[in-house]
């Protein structure tokens, strides 16, 4: 073990003696914590094998390498699924009844709440487009105002 030459602090001279110790000396003397101390030192003075730490490039290649096995892994679990749907001839998303709903039912239950959709029932009712007998009714008079136009302009093309 390795000597060192310490000063005692509690013999203190003049003429600047100092005594010899060693490690050993310390651990007999100052029981269990000296003797770890003591331990430890000397697994320090060995050789320690310290790993050199990997490039920043290598070690991003690594992660990536298995961000992709683990994506791999969990898109393999739907390999077995998408290969079914690719055979089917079309795709079912469930069953779902067909609501056999008119536009009549719909207008009849309709409750205008907002005060926009008040104010298109009331500009519908002074059009006379509040009802479907209404609206046939406007339909069927347009029609024929065409239908005299379309008239009239035949009659102009005769005489011309």
């Amino acid at each position: 073990l390795a000597t060192r030459t310490v000063q005692h602090p509690a013999r203190h001279r003049r003429d600047n003696s100092t005594m010899s110790l060693t490690l050993d000396d310390l651990a007999a003397t100052s029981g269990t914590a000296a003797q770890d101390l003591a331990l430890k030192s000397k697994e320090l003075t060995q050789k320690q094998v310290v790993q050199v730490p990997v490039a920043r490039a290598t070690e991003r290649r690594a992660q990536r390498q298995l961000a992709y096995d683990e994506t791999t892994k969990t898109a393999d679990q739907w390999d077995d699924t998408i290969d079914a749907e690719r055979k089917t001839s079309s795709l079912n998303f469930g069953k779902r009844e067909a609501e056999q709903t008119s536009t009549s039912q719909l207008a009849s239950t309709f409750f205008a709440d907002t005060p926009l959709e008040r104010r298109v029932e009331q500009i519908l009712q002074r059009a006379s487009a509040h009802s479907d007998q209404a609206v046939q009714a406007r339909e069927d008079q347009a029609l024929e105002e065409r239908d005299d136009a379309e008239e009239r302009r035949k009659e102009l093309a005769k005489t011309r």
